[in-house]
């Protein structure tokens, strides 16, 4: 469930914009650069659990909870409000929930955005329609309080963007025929048609008549390369709100008495070999994508590689896919703003509908911020 929840967060529409990252670097700068940006990640992660250990054993340590006695919310602090704490007190902690809530509600409003044009563009509705009907959908997604709960949903998104994955192979391969193209087209001709949408899915970079080879340094596209590959890696804020979850079942499954470093040694080590299996993965998908969406568009692949697709029901079927993934991936990356609202807002014997209230009216803002910023575009 870990390895699902963790491998999610890096599999979004972020994926979809790396073919248009991997043309301005270039196909070799562009895997090695993958490659470094994904561990590096993986052992900003792990630096951070730690040092949530030296601040756990500074403190000292403390026996895991009886059988059937609840750990106390004090001892609950989250990894991130644990460091910050012990690093600059109240107002590191102050700092890091911000960064954490401006992050994680970007992400989802990014989300929430997609969905709903989404809807508008294929439902035949309104905008203001669009949001609510999405507003109801996102609140619905976000009543999961566990995440080996919201595990389920993750592994569904996943399953489900299988379908774009295969969407991309077939339009690139078709892309990459070099018979698709008419056999005394010129470079100037071709990007014409590809461009009035004449025979989309033929692309310059192969053809009978003209060859463009794929350029493998271009060390000026660094920048417009860096912004979306640190944006698909984006996920240490729900990635120790994962790491917490490990350290939660791994105290529930300990025997009664035993003491709390040796648990927390066990989760340290299983949350490390989930965290470089999930990246290790997420490195050869983003590298894979990258290289076949270039490859198949050459220099004309559009910021999205969903846009490159022909026109027409298969392209609409990926697009409202798409839209289902993000949809189900919005309780995931939701998960780290009810970890640190609801123990600041909600008191543990207060009203049973304070926490559904809570995130619905938080959705609800989201929703809000949306109808005020309908393109996704102008959102992310």
């Amino acid at each position: 469930r870990a390895f699902a929840n963790l491998l999610k967060t890096m599999v979004g529409a972020g994926v979809l914009t790396l073919p248009r990252a991997t043309m301005q670097f270039g196909l070799l700068a562009s895997a090695v650069g993958v490659t470094v940006a994904g561990y590096l990640s993986a052992a900003a992660i792990l630096l951070a659990v730690k040092c949530n250990s030296k601040v756990r054993d500074a403190e000292g340590e403390r026996p895991a909870p009886a059988e059937g006695e609840e750990e106390k919310r004090g001892d609950d602090d989250g990894t991130w409000t644990r460091i910050a704490r012990a690093s600059y007190g109240r107002s590191g902690v102050a700092l890091v929930a911000s960064a954490i809530l401006i992050a994680q509600l970007g992400v989802c409003a990014a989300y929430f955005d997609f969905v709903t044009s989404t809807l508008v563009d294929h439902g035949n509705l309104t905008h203001l329609r669009a949001v609510a009907v999405t507003w109801v959908l996102m609140t619905g997604v976000s009543m999961p309080r566990e995440l080996k709960s919201v595990a389920v949903l993750s592994m569904a998104g996943l399953l489900t963007y299988v379908y774009v994955l295969v969407l991309l192979a077939s339009f690139a391969s078709e892309a990459l025929d070099c018979s698709a193209g008419p056999p005394n087209a010129t470079m100037n001709s071709i990007e014409c048609a590809l461009l009035a949408e004449q025979f989309a899915g033929t692309a310059p970079i192969c053809h009978a008549g003209v060859r463009r080879q794929p350029t493998l340094v271009r060390m000026g596209g660094f920048g417009a390369w860096f912004g979306p590959a640190i944006f698909a890696f984006e996920g240490l804020g729900t990635a120790l709100g994962i790491y917490d979850a490990i350290v939660v079942s791994a105290h529930e499954r300990a025997p009664a008495g035993t003491r709390s470093e040796g648990v927390r040694c066990a989760a340290d080590a299983s949350f490390r070999a989930v965290v470089y299996a999930a990246y290790s993965c997420g490195v050869v998908l983003y590298i894979a994508v990258g290289s076949i969406g270039y490859l198949g568009w050459g220099e004309l692949v559009p910021g999205t590689v969903l846009d490159a697709f022909p026109h027409g029901a298969v392209r609409d079927s990926g697009e409202d896919v798409l839209a289902v993934v993000l949809g189900l991936t919005f309780a995931l990356q939701m998960n780290p703003v009810w970890g640190l609202l609801e123990p600041a807002l909600l008191r543990r014997d207060g009203c049973r509908l304070a926490w559904p209230l809570l995130r619905g009216g938080v959705v609800g803002l989201i929703a809000f911020g949306c109808w005020l910023v309908p393109k996704v575009e102008g959102m992310v």
